[in-house]
């Protein structure tokens, strides 16, 4: 018989809990059980402890049987609880329904009750946060240190900011620079003394043409310790 309602998940090494809620709740802890160990867990938390303390440290416990249509409200009031207590719970979210696949009149249900507007014409859903609520969240983030991987993560999500294509050729011109043969457009005369032959082209194009090695033209045409390759020098 299915048992739906909301249950903890409970280390009973130190009582630290993880609350959460299922239509089927025997079913979820088997779900729950496949993903902890195979160290596939979506709760980082969860899965650490149950790493460190092992199965038998835990235990699941059905803390109160709700209807279905219900469940969302009373979980939602668990989770205000945990929230308020978080050194004592292995809650990652404290927002009701993540992972639900509720059938369409009950997700309408949730939706209606959820939902609120911006505007005359913009339609947005989401929970709203009282500005009580909102300055607690403020508070709780003052003063918060980022460990150096999220940092990294942060520097790396501004690198990836889309730029307009004129800003991406400019700096990708900046940082090229003059020195560059493969970018340097400057027409040179070079002159052979041995065949008396004259090229007056582009470095890369005259060292494509002639088979030459590009550090050797660079020495050249920069004039460092270098007068002359295979007889050519620059007038």
């Amino acid at each position: 018989m299915k048992t739906s309602g909301i249950y903890k998940i409970i280390n009973k090494t130190n009582e630290k809990y993880y609350v959460g809620s299922s239509k089927n709740i025997s079913r979820r802890w088997e779900s729950h059980l496949y993903c902890l160990t195979r160290n596939k867990h979506k709760n980082p938390h969860l899965q650490s402890a149950w790493n460190k303390y092992g199965k038998e440290s835990f235990s699941i416990e059905i803390v109160r049987i709700v209807d279905v249509d219900d469940i969302l409200n009373v979980e939602q009031s668990y989770l205000d609880e945990a929230k308020s207590e978080q050194d004592k719970c292995y809650n990652i979210t404290y927002i009701a329904g993540g992972g639900w696949n509720f059938p369409p009149e009950i997700m309408e249900k949730i939706r209606q009750n959820r939902k609120y507007y911006k505007g005359t014409e913009n339609q947005r859903y989401g929970t709203h946060l009282s500005k009580n609520t909102k300055l607690k969240i403020s508070l709780s983030l003052r003063g918060r240190v980022l460990s150096a991987e999220t940092r990294q993560k942060m520097k790396n999500s501004k690198l990836g900011i889309k730029r307009t294509k004129e800003f991406c050729i400019k700096n990708s011109i900046n940082k090229i620079g003059s020195k560059n043969q493969n970018y340097d457009r400057t027409i040179y005369t070079f002159f052979n003394k041995n065949t008396n032959e004259t090229c007056q082209d582009t470095s890369y194009n005259f060292r494509k043409k002639f088979n030459l090695d590009q550090r050797n033209i660079s020495k050249l045409i920069h004039k460092k310790r270098v007068k002359s390759v295979k007889g050519w020098i620059i007038r």
